[in-house]
């Protein structure tokens, strides 16, 4: 449940970020309708982890208890191991969230590196392809020119996709000058 830091039992220990007995419920605020109808006393510790208050645990008894020094430490070495899991939890998930992002990051390089090895191919297989013609076949002049115009619009479009390249490269790393 969550409670506003200075209201209630677990508001009093989140405020003063120390342990806390209660051996009477009746005598003090308890805002958990739950704790209020079914316990009599109360001992609690907060969970700290490297200074941050990240929650409190509590145990409570349906019956008026007094609770010894040794019930404290003890409660308190419980908190300070579930504060210790909590955290850990926390991490393995944020380090979860890190990995997941990484591997979509490297797959998305992946379906770019595919898609600009197809689109630098297309324009490379005419050239290749028109160049092999022009060497081996006896051509007339129409598609001799034809040809060498295929090679110069294939290499035309092949170094602009090359450009667009360097362009996006120098982008993301933050090179990219403009000159207006």
């Amino acid at each position: 449940l969550r409670m506003p830091v200075g209201r209630g039992v677990a508001g009093s220990i989140a405020a003063s970020r120390a342990p806390l007995v209660v051996e009477d419920l009746s005598a003090v605020e308890v805002i958990n309708p739950l704790l209020r109808r079914n316990a009599r006393s109360l001992i609690g510790a907060p969970l700290i982890v490297e200074g941050r208050l990240i929650g409190v645990i509590h145990a409570n008894s349906t019956q008026s208890r007094s609770f010894s020094e040794e019930d404290v430490r003890l409660l308190q070495l419980a908190a300070d191991r579930v504060a210790l899991a909590i955290e850990h939890a926390r991490l393995y998930e944020v380090e979860q969230q890190a990995r997941r992002q990484a591997e979509e990051a490297n797959r998305m390089k992946d379906e770019f590196l595919a898609l600009v090895s197809h689109e630098l191919r297309s324009p490379l297989n005419a050239i290749l392809g028109y160049a092999a013609l022009l060497r081996y076949h006896g051509l007339d002049a129409q598609k001799v020119k034809h040809a060498s115009d295929v090679i110069e619009r294939s290499g035309k479009a092949q170094a602009q996709l090359i450009d667009d390249l360097l362009d996006t490269a120098r982008i993301i790393s933050g090179k990219l000058r403009l000159e207006v």
